[in-house]
């Protein structure tokens, strides 16, 4: 099993980079990459490091994708 820091250290990055493009907003950004390593981490992500890179990418998505629900249901 890999380590998570070295998951972390490696792909942090990329996910980061793919968030800020998709939110344009920098804190938004620190705060979908925060949450994708924790929902990496529980959904076992760590079992199949080869699997990593992909899977934290949907979860980013994914995130992004909800707040810009969440806002629409405020604004209207």
């Amino acid at each position: 099993m890999t380590d998570f820091h070295e998951l972390d250290t490696r792909h942090s990055l990329g996910i980061y980079r793919f968030a800020l493009f998709l939110c344009g907003d920098a804190s938004e950004a620190e705060a979908i990459i925060a949450e994708t390593f924790v929902r990496a981490v529980v959904g076992k992500a760590l079992r199949a490091p080869a699997a990593f890179k992909g899977y934290p990418l949907n979860i980013a998505r994914n995130l992004y994708l909800e707040s810009v629900q969440r806002r629409k249901r405020f604004v209207h």
